[in-house]
């Protein structure tokens, strides 16, 4: 607790002390182990000075042997403002419930935290976490965390690690997920190569299985590009699981258009406020503070904690959501601004390709009076493989020689 709180809570009381001899004074006050502070000379030779109440009450002795005159010059902190509404049962009872409810609140459960996902969603670990038991609104002294951690990795298998760490009234959990183990490739997986899309082979690179084509040849998609099946001279066919990279050039159309009046949409400046207290799950809306009049606004949220003087943070916290007004307007867009929309975009498409590269972009752009039209031709080099099982041709029954 800071010094601040400390004094806020004992009362602090501010005296002027005047007369022959301060330093005396001060000595002996120090002698008796009296807390003073913020200690500075009048202009007369006298003293300003801050002090405790019980303090004060035990410096008339110092005071009379050193010749000194003391006098109050100010009173603040908890005992006087209690002192002066002691009679008030009312104002009592509310600042005492004021001190009680942070420390109720404190005994319970009233916010989560997930770190580590990844492939999982925090919604679903969350959910599950919820059923066993750790939610908002939990008395703490009720959660048990090694049987959560041990149920909730139960409960979800796709998690090798879990911690759950209390740290106030917020509950922090820490996931990792399990990496799946890469399946290998068993000889038993016989399969060609085919094309996945048409174009025009450009290389070709085999690590097995049998090349059905060469680099020039035209493909379409299904056509084989490797196969699986190798002639031997010595045991007939050999069927291998093909493997092999196979570059081809393929072509990429599409058209794109930009509209003559270009609509957006600009905030008025008015806006619309609206708070809402939320303690846990829990929430309490207040009065707005006035209306919209037109339909189309954004909403917009954001969140403040709340916290008593010295830092102690509570777990209630202030939502503001405001909704902004905003109207559409039209604009008639240039010849100039349509074409660089249209070229804008072809370059978006063209950087969203994924392609091994990009080698040659074509494309016609015509002007209208209702805007702008632009077809493209993108010619790329990707990789085209496509694996497809491996048939075996069923085997001849042997024929063997009947004596009669």
């Amino acid at each position: 607790m800071g010094k601040s709180m400390k004094t806020a809570l004992s009362g602090r009381v501010r005296i002027s002390v005047t007369g022959l001899f301060p330093e005396r004074f001060l000595n002996l006050v120090a002698k008796r182990g009296l807390p003073v502070w913020e200690v500075r000379r009048t202009e007369e030779g006298g003293l300003i000075l801050a002090t405790t109440p019980a303090a004060f009450r035990r410096m008339r002795d110092p005071a009379f042997r050193a010749g000194m005159r003391v006098r109050i010059l100010e009173k603040d902190g908890l005992p006087f403002v209690a002192r002066r509404y002691r009679k008030r049962w009312g104002m009592a009872l509310g600042m005492g419930l004021f001190l009680l409810i942070p420390l109720a609140f404190s005994r319970f459960l009233w916010d989560i935290t997930l770190e580590g996902c990844e492939q999982l969603e925090p919604s679903r670990v969350l959910e599950t976490l919820s059923e066993l038991g750790l939610k908002r609104g939990t008395l703490l002294h009720r959660l048990d965390l090694d049987g959560l951690e041990l149920q909730a990795a139960l409960e979800i298998p796709e998690l090798s690690f879990i911690a759950i760490n209390l740290k106030g009234t917020t509950a922090q959990v820490q996931i990792r997920e399990r990496v799946p183990v890469p399946q290998e490739q068993t000889p038993t997986e016989l399969r060609d190569l085919v094309a996945a899309k048409d174009g025009q082979i450009e290389r070709i690179e085999v690590y097995e299985g049998v090349a059905a084509v060469k680099r020039g040849d035209t493909v379409q998609k299904g056509d084989l590009l490797v196969s699986g099946a190798i002639p031997n001279a010595q045991v007939g066919v050999r069927y291998v699981s093909s493997d092999a990279l196979v570059v081809a050039r393929t072509w990429k159309t599409g058209v794109i258009t930009a509209q003559r009046v270009a609509t957006a949409q600009w905030p008025t400046g008015r806006r619309l406020l609206r708070y809402t207290l939320l303690v846990g799950d829990f929430s309490i809306n207040f009065p707005r503070n006035g209306s919209i009049s037109l339909s189309e606004y954004v909403t917009l949220y954001q969140e403040k904690p709340i916290s008593l003087p010295g830092g102690i943070r509570l777990p209630v916290r202030l939502r503001t959501t405001a909704f902004c007004e905003r109207v559409t307007v039209s604009r008639v867009q240039s010849d100039e601004e349509l074409k660089r929309l249209c070229l804008d975009k072809l370059e978006e498409v063209t950087q969203t390709l994924e392609v091994e590269q990009v080698e040659q972009v074509d494309y016609d752009l015509t002007v209208e009076k209702d805007g702008a039209r632009l077809t493209f031709e993108v010619t790329c080099l990707e990789s085209i493989t496509q694996p497809r099982s491996l048939a075996l041709p069923e085997q001849e029954p042997a024929h063997g020689n009947v004596e009669s």
